[in-house]
């Protein structure tokens, strides 16, 4: 299970370099660091909803992150499709552009 999340890293690396180009660095280091620091938070809410109502709660409600989660993720391939990089909404100094 370990091998197989850990094998969607580089994926996630190069379409995060691919996002923002001008800081391919940073870009590498919010994919690797945020999902750590989300991890953390996540199990502590899902453990204190666990133990203030039930774990089936508890669990439903990962199911419900999850879906979302996964409706994200195809969004951002169908705008990257559609529209080219994503990094065209931002401007030379990394900024969204309006």
């Amino acid at each position: 299970m370990g091998a197989l999340l850990g094998a969607t890293f580089p994926v996630s690396i190069v379409m995060a370099q691919e996002a923002w180009p001008r800081g391919p660095g940073v870009a590498s280091g919010l994919v690797m660091g945020l999902p750590w620091v989300a991890g953390g938070i996540g199990a502590s809410i899902t453990g204190l909803v666990a133990d203030r109502s039930n774990l089936t709660l508890a669990l439903q409600i990962l199911a419900v992150t999850a879906a979302l989660s996964a409706i994200s993720v195809i969004f951002f391939g169908v705008l990257q499709r559609n529209r080219g990089s994503i990094s065209r909404f931002f401007d030379e100094r990394g900024k969204i552009r309006v």
